[in-house]
C-alpha cells in the first residue's frame, strides 16, 4: 500500500488542534521539501472548529499518510 503526502498545519484556534490537510502532494516517493511548494503562507478555515486563521510557510509541515484524499476533496493551498 503506498503512501501520500499531504502539507498540513494545526489550527490555532484555542482548544482546538485540529490538523488541516492544505494541500495534497501526491504518492511517496521520496525528496520532497516544503520550500519547494510555497514561497509565502496564506490563509485556511479550520474544517472543525470553522475558524479562519493565517499561517506562515514556516508553520507547515509535511504528514505521511496511508490513504489518498477522498473524492471530491479540494486542495485549501495552490501554491
Amino acid at each position: 500500500m503506498a503512501n501520500h503526502l499531504y502539507v498540513v498545519v494545526n489550527c490555532k484556534t484555542k482548544g482546538c488542534g485540529e490538523i488541516c490537510a492544505l494541500k495534497y502532494m501526491g504518492i511517496d516517493i521520496g525528496g520532497i521539501e516544503i520550500g519547494e511548494m510555497a514561497p509565502t503562507g496564506g490563509r485556511y478555515q479550520c474544517g472543525k472548529c470553522h475558524q479562519e486563521f493565517r499561517f506562515e510557510v514556516e508553520e507547515t509541515r509535511i504528514e505521511v499518510l496511508p490513504f489518498p484524499p477522498p473524492t471530491g476533496w479540494k486542495n485549501g493551498w495552490e501554491s
